[in-house]
This record gives C-alpha cells, structure tokens and sequence, in this order.
C-alpha cells in the first residue's frame, strides 16, 4: 500500500464518516430534521474540495456544475424557508 492509499483510506474513515456524522447529528438537533436534510447536499462538495486539498484530486468541470446545482438548490431552499417563516409570522401578528 503507498501512502496516498494509506491517505485516502485515512480520509475516508475519518473525515468522510466520522466528522460528517457529528456536524450531521449538531445540525439535526439546532435546526430540524426537514431543513438539515436540504443541506446534506453539500456533503459531496466537501468531500471534493477535502480531497483537491489533501490527497491532490482534479476537480472536473461536471463536478463543478453539480456544486453550483446543489449550492443553488440549498439557496433556494433556504430563501423559501425564510420567506414562508416570514408569512407564518405576519399571519400570526
């Protein structure tokens, strides 16, 4: 085994398992299960960036378009929760 498969293994046993299922868990319990699953979207965009930086991936121009996809729909998101929690305020007033 080389060390950049020692790396990788390394990598995916604790950054992708470990620490994303912690930051998962936080996220469950501050904001809600149907909101933090939206945002589980962004998991595979760190997982690329995590392994551009560390383990010296490409990135390719089809990994980039499916972050500005699921950064986009994770805005949307977001932008539609805030105004329908802006509704729900104002009826409420």
């Amino acid at each position: 085994m080389t060390i950049h498969g020692l790396l990788g293994v390394l990598y995916i046993g604790i950054i992708a398992t470990v620490v994303c299922t912690l930051l998962w868990t936080i996220c469950v319990e501050k904001v809600g299960a149907t909101t933090a699953r939206v945002f589980i979207n962004l998991d595979a965009i760190f997982t690329a960036l995590l392994a551009f930086v560390f383990l010296g991936e490409s990135i390719t121009w089809m990994q980039v378009v499916g972050c500005l996809i699921a950064i986009s729909a994770c805005s949307g998101f977001a932008y539609f929760e805030k105004q329908r929690s802006l509704r729900t305020t104002l009826q409420t007033a």
